[in-house]
């Protein structure tokens, strides 16, 4: 099959003040099937128009980052939602993935020119949520809260 997409797609990346940045993200997406065909998956019949599978109409990510010191070495603070709306689950049924939204909190430490320490915490309010499928029947869940300790020594 064929397939077609138009939209529009936002990147705003500034300063607020000398030490809190932001980055703004928004795309804005119509995708579909450009002709009838024959889906290999499901083996159904696909008619032209169709939206495109796990294709969000609107998506949004806005992150904030502080910069700041703590015992003279750089402290780097940062917050950001992520924002996905329904989407097509299943070619030729009515099966959509519902829209969700996560939140994310990092913190980077230069303890000292060498050695630097980030901790981050991917989906803070344990937002259950979809990020794709192929069916009904198989659908992949998104991640639930997960943090990571990440150091870094550079010599």
């Amino acid at each position: 099959g064929e397939a077609s997409s138009q939209g529009l797609e936002l990147d705003i990346t500034g300063k607020l003040t000398e030490a809190l940045s932001f980055w703004f993200s928004y795309a804005y997406t119509d995708a579909q099937t450009e002709n009838d065909y024959l889906d290999a998956i499901s083996y159904g019949q696909i008619p032209a128009g169709s939206p495109m599978l796990n294709v969000p109409e609107n998506q949004l990510s806005l992150q904030l980052t502080q910069q700041t010191q703590l015992a003279g070495n750089s402290l780097s603070l940062t917050a950001g939602v992520l924002y996905v709306d329904e989407r097509s689950g299943q070619f030729g049924q009515d099966f959509t993935l519902p829209s969700y939204t996560t939140v994310r909190l990092a913190a980077s430490y230069a303890v000292s020119d060498a050695l630097q320490l980030r901790a981050e915490i991917n989906n803070l309010f344990d937002e259950e949520h979809y990020t794709n499928s192929y069916a009904s029947v198989w659908v992949q869940p998104g991640a639930p809260l997960n943090g990571r300790l990440v150091a870094r020594y550079s010599f």
